[in-house]
């Protein structure tokens, strides 16, 4: 497990004005940028965990959960629920909540199964920590269309669409609201797409943080290339035989899971508010997997690490250790290789480990939700001063 080294706490005053003389510096010309930049980096993870220190985060808690649900639904409710609706492509839902276009972004790319209506309780901490917040339903499944006429199907094309998606979404809604940095959080799913992402489109992203992202598949006792095999043979056999996409073994409709069944979260309320939402919103409620999903998310995984060279956005990765919903080697590796092909790698080079941690490490019990919580935030905050830009003659 990767742990933080004590920082000795910096003045308010003494960063605030550091760091003015350095933007003052950086706008003024651009010969500063290549000299400044370092320097900017190592004083804003010093000061950002100073920061941290002066002024705690403030998390919601398990255990006053069920008597806040309806103050974090108030809250929830004041955000914008949105559509993106599109002509050759299936509309999508979106939410925002934006305290303050000044203010950094969190986009939020959900994992396979959810929707922004599973993130009241996160939107209700990060807003109140100062960020504002945007949350795409990936097409397929949340509120956003299907493209099956089956709705609980699990299926798309190519993992392109959800990065093209997020663009769109990204180019359209997010940088014309938020005028701040912009980061992405992907889970499970949601942080394969966001890798994708950062490869194909870096412009916007000042640093990425993924929640067990799904780099590889727990396939158990099976070898990888025989599963892969199957999927890639079974896949064939749909196209040639139907248009509708076939449930992969043993998968099937919606069912709801009770909690001593889950491998998801050791927190009971949290997953009790979780399936308590779904069944009062059915439209988002989604199935298993289809054979097409499968061989897509095969090909989206291999292709993150093809790409790899091209992932130069700061990256933090934190892994659930009690996972066994995706391949907590291929995160291993994902970092390991990352750093060998950048030369930067994952930060602190390495995944962080959230032990006793499951899968949904955002919807985990207080210790965990808190500490990955905590290094997201101490994260993002470290990369704000990476936004300045020196302005072009005459700015």
């Amino acid at each position: 497990m990767v742990k933080s080294e004590p920082v000795t706490a910096i003045p308010t005053a003494t960063i605030l004005a550091f760091q003015c003389a350095l933007n003052c510096l950086m706008i003024t010309s651009n010969m500063y940028k290549n000299l400044l930049h370092p320097v900017l980096l190592i004083f804003s993870l010093i000061s950002g965990a100073s920061q941290a220190m002066q002024q705690p985060y403030s998390w919601s808690k398990e255990a006053q959960l069920a008597t806040n649900i309806d103050h974090i639904s108030e809250h929830f409710s004041q955000g914008i629920q949105g559509i993106l609706h599109r002509r050759q492509a299936p509309d999508l839902h979106y939410y925002l909540n934006i305290i303050d276009k000044n203010k950094p972004c969190i986009v939020i790319s959900p994992g396979r199964g959810e929707g922004y209506l599973k993130y009241q309780e996160l939107v209700f901490d990060l807003t109140n920590n100062g960020f504002n917040v945007a949350i795409l339903d990936h097409r397929g499944q949340g509120l956003s269309d299907r493209e099956q006429q089956q709705r609980h199907r699990g299926y798309v094309l190519s993992f392109d669409h959800y990065v093209e998606d997020l663009h769109e979404f990204i180019e359209s809604e997010v940088t014309r609201r938020c005028e701040g940095s912009i980061f992405l959080l992907g889970h499970s799913m949601g942080g394969t797409i966001a890798s994708l992402y950062v490869q194909k489109y870096p412009q916007h992203i000042q640093a990425l943080a993924l929640s067990a992202p799904m780099f590889g598949l727990d396939t158990g006792s099976l070898p990888h290339w025989l599963a892969t095999s199957l999927v890639a043979t079974g896949h064939n056999i749909n196209q040639l035989f139907s248009d509708q996409a076939w449930y992969f073994f043993g998968h099937g409709p919606y069912k709801e899971k009770p909690f001593a069944d889950n491998d998801l979260t050791h927190s009971r309320i949290r997953y009790q508010t979780f399936r308590d939402t779904w069944a009062e919103h059915p439209k988002v409620q989604l199935g298993g997997v289809t054979f097409a999903w499968l061989n897509a998310a095969i090909d989206g995984m291999e292709k993150v690490f093809r790409q790899l060279p091209l992932q130069k956005t700061p990256t933090l990765l934190i892994q659930a250790e009690q996972d066994t919903v995706v391949d907590n080697r291929a995160q291993d590796r994902f970092c390991q290789q990352h750093l060998q092909l950048t030369g930067q790698g994952c930060e602190p080079q390495r995944p962080l480990v959230i032990g006793e941690a499951r899968h949904e490490i955002l919807f985990e019990s207080d210790p965990a939700r808190e500490q990955a919580l905590t290094a997201i935030v101490n994260f993002f905050n470290a990369h704000l001063l990476q936004t300045l830009r020196p302005q072009g003659p005459g700015g």
